[in-house]
């Protein structure tokens, strides 16, 4: 496809979330470009260059070939519909598919012939084929394959990292047949510094939930490994730091895995799985339990340094799932603080990056020798800054969730 036929290309992005906003600026540098959220107040902030969800960002640099819209009908001369929509988890573990069968439902209704769409959501491997090409047909009344097209590219973005940023990580391409998979990287090539085209959609669907799955059972691991080694008293952090001294040993860290890649991943990719129990699952039932394993261990070794202190002060810095950004979704502090807060222990929460609000939160940690254990969860910059032992009291400990180690000062 040329460059001045790309040019003509009228692009919907639909969902305007951490993936999807950032995709529709791109695409709004080189193309025609809807924004679709069904949030009125996320448009009108949108259309003001703010993005709400995100304090720390100054105000966005937006084309002026871009519209943010709540309105469906307004999308209707675009000829390339991209849904970013999130997708979940039910209580269970199985895939909640509610939002994207939703924006699928909402497309089908737009469909002209020659359209394409293209999917970012995280999925579960068929579901683009089997599940969201069928509602297509059902509400537009059109043909797969010959009167509209399908694509794939799973997101990659990787939240608050000014490294690794859309234009320059690698994205996955497929396409419903080859002319499709061809003309949706070419696409892509048009706002990303390289692509990598598979043969069909169920292969990229699988690489997306590969990439983040391997995340996840290796921090497992890790988790496991410091809870079998902390019983021994042997020092993880002092193990982990001899293994990697070695060449080809994965530098994995322990840690509270929350938000929605890793554990939405393990999920869907154990969704095709027939066997009952497998290493998608337990590693998942690993990091599910992690709050309650560091909780046991911080309160024994309270017990330990502070025997006679009924109700130590605790201060836990970070409830996000991710440094440096302000989302609580799917994280797993505010667990960890219920399970401390039930056996009786003074719990506080500092962390100036989130809007989450409770009564244990903190809007300042300026108290004089206040707390006996202060808890680094989620590693902010901003926390670098902080003097603790101004904070703490006398013979007061810290413990790094990532080195799954006590420091006593």
């Amino acid at each position: 496809m040329s460059e001045s036929t790309l040019k003509e290309n009228k692009i919907a992005v639909i969902g305007l979330g951490n993936i999807g906003l950032p995709l529709a600026i791109e695409f709004g540098k080189k193309y025609k470009t809807m924004g679709f959220d069904v949030d009125e107040d996320r448009i009108l902030s949108l259309k003001n260059g703010i993005d709400a969800r995100n304090p720390s960002t100054n105000k966005l640099s937006i084309s002026e070939n871009i519209i943010f819209t709540n309105v469906l009908e307004n999308l209707q001369n675009c000829n390339i519909y991209i849904i970013s929509v999130e997708t979940a988890v039910d209580f269970s573990g199985k895939p909640n598919l509610d939002s994207l069968l939703i924006a699928t439902k909402n497309i089908a209704l737009l469909l002209k012939k020659n359209d394409l769409v293209i999917f970012e959501s995280t999925v579960f491997p068929g579901c683009t084929e089997n599940i969201c090409v069928p509602i297509l047909e059902q509400f537009s009344a059109l043909k797969f394959n010959i009167d509209f097209f399908v694509g794939y590219s799973p997101e990659r973005i990787n939240t608050a990292d000014p490294i690794h940023t859309l234009v320059n990580t690698v994205k996955i391409t497929a396409g419903s047949d080859a002319a499709t998979a061809q003309k949706v990287d070419q696409l892509y090539q048009s706002i990303v510094e390289s692509t990598h085209s598979v043969s069909s959609i169920k292969v990229a669907e699988a690489a997306k939930l590969l990439e983040n799955a391997q995340r996840d059972i290796n921090i497992a691991f890790m988790n496991n490994v410091a809870n079998i080694l902390s019983k021994s008293d042997i020092p993880f952090d002092e193990v982990w730091n001899a293994s990697s001294s070695k060449w080809n040993f994965l530098k994995f860290h322990t840690g509270l895995v929350g938000g929605d890649c890793l554990p939405l991943a393990s999920h869907y990719l154990n969704y095709l799985s027939e066997e009952n129990e497998n290493v998608l699952s337990i590693s998942r039932k690993i990091n599910d339990a992690f709050p309650q394993t560091i909780a046991n261990l911080v309160m024994k070794q309270l017990k330990q340094t502070f025997p006679n202190e009924k109700k130590p002060n605790i201060l836990i810095l970070g409830i996000t799932y991710k440094p440096n950004t302000p989302s609580v979704k799917g994280s797993l502090v505010p667990i960890l603080v219920n399970i401390l807060l039930e056996n009786q222990l003074n719990v506080k929460v500092y962390d100036p990056m989130s809007v989450f609000v409770d009564n244990y939160f903190v809007t300042n940690i300026d108290d004089e020798n206040h707390y006996h254990l202060i808890i680094k969860a989620t590693h902010h910059q901003i926390f670098e800054k902080i003097e603790f032992p101004k904070i703490g009291k006398e013979g007061y400990l810290i413990f790094d969730i990532n080195q799954f180690a006590f420091k006593k000062n």
